[in-house]
């Protein structure tokens, strides 16, 4: 979520305290307003030309068409504005504008005709002051600057006496009753959409936060296809390598150790697996206890996935090694890697996880059990495939539970 949504609208000015969640609401204001604008803007220049009609009429086509077609410029060029990019930085200011231009050209033509045109003007000023504070969507402090600058230049007029059909009295208690429903509904406007701009903030961080921590239990691709299709999820690969790590006598190890002790060594460890795992391409499955378990070339498909299992793997016990060094309770790892075919899916709809099976998830297990501490062991098949590019020791022949006897290998550094 941005910084400051949470962040309140000061009551009478309507601003947030966060100027970056200002600047935002306010583009995200003037892009929610453009439909309005425009539609007001084009509505107020057709009844601007249609009021040519009515000075026929009366005789003052001649002195006020000049001053209709100056309105009518202005709201034209505001209209173009709509379509301009800095008509978000400006949009309050551009719409007000036009508010005015058609409060004023009304005036200008008070002025001109005088007691010729026999029918009051408050009706129309007033008029501009409810428009322009709810038909423009225009930000509360403007539309109010706007609809001042309007009543004051009436008030000029009028107090010039140019205009015997305008009863002061009246149309001061009809402007203030317009200026008064019309304030209160543009900072009604403005402050439920305010209201909504944070709701909907509110809404984009939940979301944010649920996509965390989805993608802290599974891989991307798999999340995205959960979140398009609930349908239960299962894939075969044809190639992957699979990895086991673990600590070599931990269940010793953390029987005299305080639980806020055993948690820091093992988040601490495991936190620097997953930045090898990254680096190199993996994706972490899970961790069971002490063991740590990721695999390569699932769930998107990788050629070189067993050279980059193997280069995490070493540097795993690099990093294991490195965290034992001087430490009051060294600790060595064990590693265990295999290759070939899974099926990787989706378990469960509650707390659910994406997990792997095959023949490789079960003899990498093995490898890392079999194994020896602080050695990366790794099946026949696996060292094949691998003797070009790292340095192999043969094991020989050594018992594997449920398997018999298999020839494995220790795998060393990568050959230059």
């Amino acid at each position: 979520m941005r910084a400051g949504a949470d962040s309140p609208a000061q009551p009478l000015a309507l601003r947030f305290s966060d100027d970056g969640l200002e600047t935002e609401f306010r583009a995200e204001y003037a892009r929610s307003s453009i439909r309005a604008a425009r539609a007001t803007t084009i509505l107020v220049i057709a009844l601007y030309v249609g009021y040519l009609v009515l000075d026929m009429r009366s005789g003052t086509v001649g002195e006020v068409w000049p001053l209709r077609l100056a309105v009518v410029t202005v709201l034209a060029v505001n209209l173009a504005l709509t379509w301009h990019p800095v008509f978000e930085r400006i949009h309050s200011e551009v719409l007000a504008l036009g508010g005015l231009a058609a409060a004023l050209g009304m005036l200008a033509m008070m002025a001109t005709v005088g007691n010729r045109m026999e029918v009051p003007f408050y009706p129309g000023i007033g008029l501009a002051v409810v428009g322009t504070f709810t038909l423009f969507r225009i930000r509360f402090p403007v539309a109010l600057a706007a609809t001042l600058v309007m009543l004051a230049a009436y008030a000029a007029v009028l107090s010039r006496g140019v205009h015997a059909y305008d009863s002061p009295s009246i149309a001061a208690l009809f402007l203030a009753t317009c200026m008064l429903i019309g304030g209160f509904a543009c900072w009604n406007l403005e402050r439920y959409a305010r209201d909504g701009f944070l709701a909907r903030l509110g809404l984009e961080r939940e979301r944010e936060r649920s996509e965390r921590l989805l993608l802290n239990v599974l891989p991307a691709p798999i999340a995205e296809r959960l979140k398009t299709d609930p349908a239960p999820i299962a894939d075969r690969f044809p190639e992957a390598s699979v990895l086991f790590a673990d600590l070599v006598g931990f269940t010793e190890l953390s029987a005299g150790m305080a639980p806020e002790d055993l948690v820091t060594l093992l988040n601490d460890l495991f936190t620097a697996f997953d930045q090898v795992a990254e680096r190199h391409g993996l994706e972490k499955i899970k961790t069971i206890g002490d063991a740590y378990m990721a695999v390569c070339g699932v769930p998107l498909p990788r050629a070189d996935h067993l050279e980059r299992i193997a280069d995490a793997a070493v540097e795993m016990l690099a990093v294991a090694a490195a965290r034992a060094s001087g430490a009051a309770r060294p600790v060595a790892l064990r590693v265990g890697i295999d290759t070939g075919p899974v099926v990787a899916g989706v378990i469960g709809e509650r707390k659910f996880i994406y997990d792997l099976w095959g023949d490789p998830v079960t003899m990498a297990s093995r490898m890392e059990s079999h194994g020896v501490a602080g050695a990366i062991q790794v099946t026949a098949r696996a060292g094949e495939r691998l003797r070009a590019r790292y340095a192999l020791t043969a094991r020989g022949a050594i018992e594997v539970k449920g398997r018999g006897r298999m020839e494995t290998y220790l795998l060393g550094e990568r050959l230059a």
